[in-house]
């Protein structure tokens, strides 16, 4: 009985350290998905805020298309342009894209802004065209040199 004793005692023993490594291994899963668990909350909370970041950039996208697409229409319509100059800048066609306004090259300090514009008045509007380019003459138009620019003023 004995030798039955000793066998089951190997057995016992043997199943005793089986059951150990089992009883360690879970416990090494159990952690392991544990900090799975934790890493995949990081993971979800990371992506939700780069989805929240992609949202607002593509509302602020919108917004800037939306804005782009209104200020072209005002530039294609000539808003803001005085009836004398839509009709310069309509009469010189593709070649308007070349001309630009006295007033939005003359960049005076802020102090000095308004006061030049009450200064100046419908002369901002004079139309300058590089003087590699003729003007085309216009029944109501003039040309004349402007101080020491390579553009010629027509208005």
């Amino acid at each position: 009985m004995k030798i039955f004793s000793k066998q089951a005692e190997q057995k016992a023993r043997t199943l005793s350290r089986s059951a150990d490594e089992k009883q360690q291994h879970a416990h090494a899963l159990a952690e392991a998905v544990a900090t799975l668990d934790v890493t995949l909350k990081e993971k979800a909370e990371a992506l939700s805020n780069k989805e929240n970041e992609i949202f607002q950039i593509r509302e602020l996208l919108q917004q800037k298309t939306s804005r782009k697409e209104s200020l072209e229409e005002l530039q294609s319509q000539l808003e803001g342009y005085s009836p004398s100059v839509r009709e310069i800048l309509t009469k010189l066609g593709e070649e308007a894209a070349e001309t630009v306004l006295l007033g939005e090259v003359l960049t005076p300090v802020p102090e000095l802004e308004e006061h030049l514009e009450v200064l100046l008045g419908d002369v901002l509007n004079t139309v300058l065209v590089p003087t590699g380019q003729s003007p085309k003459p216009f029944k109501f138009g003039f040309t004349r040199r402007i101080g020491t620019s390579n553009r010629t003023g027509v208005g």
